[in-house]
């Protein structure tokens, strides 16, 4: 797609991230034709030496009934941030593949 939601900004102008309003739906934008109103929540995890990533997917057209989940086992040395990271990386290519 030919869609840019980033562009450069002086270090000055910054806004304070807990004030910047992250919707992202525009009925004029071409790039929202499909939207199929998914949440997607991402977790990773470590408790003793077992570490593990998941993401889940709600549709909010079904009453939030999550209708996938997905769960990985990460070798016992990763952090909790490489959990972290592979459930959103790994729910980013859900979105990509499914449209």
């Amino acid at each position: 797609m030919d869609c840019f939601y980033e562009s450069p900004i002086a270090y000055d102008n910054l806004i304070h991230p807990a004030k910047i309003n992250l919707s992202v739906t525009n009925e004029n934008d071409t790039c929202f034709q499909h939207q199929h109103y998914y949440h997607i929540y991402t977790d990773g995890s470590k408790f003793e030496n077992y570490v593990g990533a998941a993401f889940v997917v709600f549709s909010v057209h079904e009453n939030r009934i999550p209708f996938l989940r997905k769960m990985f086992r990460l070798d016992n040395r990763c952090s909790i941030y490489q959990a972290e990271l592979l459930a959103v990386v790994e729910a980013i290519n859900w979105v990509f593949n499914n449209n």
